[in-house]
């Protein structure tokens, strides 16, 4: 059996099927670029310019967003200062208030206390002057007894510290 098969006409391509695949290929290619070209070029760009616009749209709003933060955070930090600024006064005043209510204080005490002693020296007066006066009265009750009874230096004593037990007893 002998195999019958053409080498030279499978290895080298037939010529009218090459120029006929070349020329349809040129004719799909002129009217891909006659009736498609310009279309899908006009939406390539179109869909690049909206692309484009949605970058800017978004670089834009990142740029307002860091600034709006950078204000934000200046805020922040006008705030924080206020607010320190704030405590330090209510501070400052609370320990004036305070220094106020102890020194009222004190002035409170020391008139409280300044009344008192100025009571108590006008009661130990009252009481020294009552005390000079029952004295008197007693030393002359004892004058006038002695008086009634004057008799010797002994009997004197005797009848003074009578009359001084009998006066300790009443009282």
């Amino acid at each position: 059996m002998s195999l019958n098969i053409d080498i030279q006409g499978n290895l080298l391509p037939n010529l009218l099927t090459m120029i006929t695949q070349l020329l349809a290929t040129l004719l799909i290619f002129l009217m891909f670029k006659k009736f498609l070209w310009k279309p899908v070029r006009e939406i390539l760009a179109k869909r690049s310019s909206a692309m484009q616009g949605e970058l800017d749209t978004a670089r834009k709003y990142s740029e307002e967003a860091r600034a709006d933060l950078a204000s934000a955070k200046e805020e922040i930090e006008k705030a924080k200062e206020s607010s320190r600024q704030i405590l330090s006064d209510a501070r400052k005043e609370a320990d004036a208030l305070s220094k106020k209510i102890v020194k009222s204080a004190e002035e409170t005490a020391q008139n409280k206390l300044t009344e008192a002693e100025e009571r108590i020296a006008l009661r130990e007066k009252e009481a020294n002057d009552a005390f000079r006066e029952k004295t008197v009265d007693v030393a002359m009750d004892a004058v006038k007894k002695l008086m009634e009874e004057k008799a010797d230096e002994k009997t004197d004593y005797e009848i003074l510290k009578q009359f001084i037990e009998e006066e300790s007893k009443d009282r």
